[in-house]
């Protein structure tokens, strides 16, 4: 059942134009860099157009709900453009996703901390609590769960690739009374921006405050994320289907991909050193990570973990990878 406060976010979006009730503020940046999709700033204070940053941040209104920061893409022939950034692909969609994340050996795709302390993220509140984003048709949630779940559009691209729109964020304690509010402290997750033609983005990450929460809480979980930037979230280059697991069906991903050039050779069509060639090369990398997953991840800690002896690739996600190019090969044979 949606909710009180989400029914009331939502005649909002149908009676105003939400992008055009805004002060200037600071952007989430989208865009094409080596056929990849890139986050950065768009800072409209200051004109400037950057590109690198991974993490974001807001504190919610009095309602939980907040349509800032929103979302960018420069479009063909800005001046604006980044160096080594290109437009996104015209009249083309831009989607995310909703990954999960790994803290102290929990994977989950909402994280909360209650700002008191050393920064300490760990469980939600309460299991029935969800941090929506809005999509073209509707909000969809991350809910604490340990689940990759499937986003929804942003917003398609205009014709020269530019995209301006905010869409709202929305914290629900899912208790269905409006007298009591979200616990209050600091909400983290994380999403990879998806487009058609182009490879996914590197996890970037938001950090939300409820009202009651506190500027220096904020300001330390952002430190805590950025120290943590490259643990908090899988991003395996070998899985090329995106489904957080490096298995038997990258490979054969990348064995339809041998031989392709830029601009074929993506990471999605398993170029996984992102070199724009799909070769042995790629495989190599493959078999590296051949049985990487969440489950595997070893994900951030709160407190600096002693350092762990990573063993030597052994022989057994060759012969894996053997074996499957032995039976597609025989699949290839009996169907002639």
């Amino acid at each position: 059942m949606i909710s009180y406060r989400l029914q009331a976010i939502v005649v909002c979006c149908l009676v105003t134009n939400a992008h055009l009730c805004l002060a200037q503020h600071t952007d989430i940046l989208i865009q094409d860099v080596g056929d990849r999709l890139t986050s950065g700033d768009a800072d409209f204070d200051t004109g400037q157009w950057t590109l690198g940053a991974r993490i974001y941040s807001q504190v919610f209104d009095s309602d939980f709900a907040v349509n800032d920061p929103g979302w960018n893409a420069l479009g063909t022939g800005s001046p604006d453009l980044p160096d080594g950034a290109e437009a996104l692909p015209a009249n083309t969609d831009l989607s995310w996703d909703f990954l999960p994340l790994k803290i102290d050996g929990t994977a989950a795709n909402l994280f909360f901390w209650d700002g008191t302390g050393n920064v300490q993220f760990g469980a939600l509140p309460a299991p029935t609590y969800a941090l929506s984003l809005q999509s073209k048709s509707g909000f969809i949630a991350a809910d604490g769960s340990n689940q990759l779940i499937q986003g929804g559009v942003i917003q398609d691209t205009d014709s020269i690739g530019s995209i301006h729109r905010h869409r709202f964020f929305f914290l629900d304690d899912g208790d269905g009374d409006l007298g009591v509010d979200p616990q209050d402290g600091i909400y983290l997750f994380s999403i990879r921006a998806r487009m058609e033609g182009l490879d996914r983005s590197k996890p970037f990450y938001f950090l939300f405050g409820t009202p009651g929460s506190t500027t220096a809480a904020l300001t330390s979980a952002q430190q805590w994320s950025d120290a943590n930037l490259d643990e908090l979230a899988p991003d395996f280059s070998a899985d090329f289907d995106g489904d957080l697991v490096v298995d038997g069906n990258d490979f054969l991903t990348w064995q339809r991909g041998l031989g392709e050039s830029n601009p074929a050779a993506l990471q999605l069509a398993g170029d996984a050193n992102y070199d724009d060639i799909i070769d042995s090369d790629d495989l190599q990398v493959w078999n590296l990570q051949y049985g990487s997953s969440l489950p595997s991840f070893s994900g951030a800690f709160t407190a600096t973990p002693s350092l762990t002896v990573v063993p030597e690739p052994t022989s057994t996600s060759l012969a894996a990878a053997l074996g499957i190019l032995l039976l597609v090969r025989g699949r290839r044979r009996s169907s002639h």
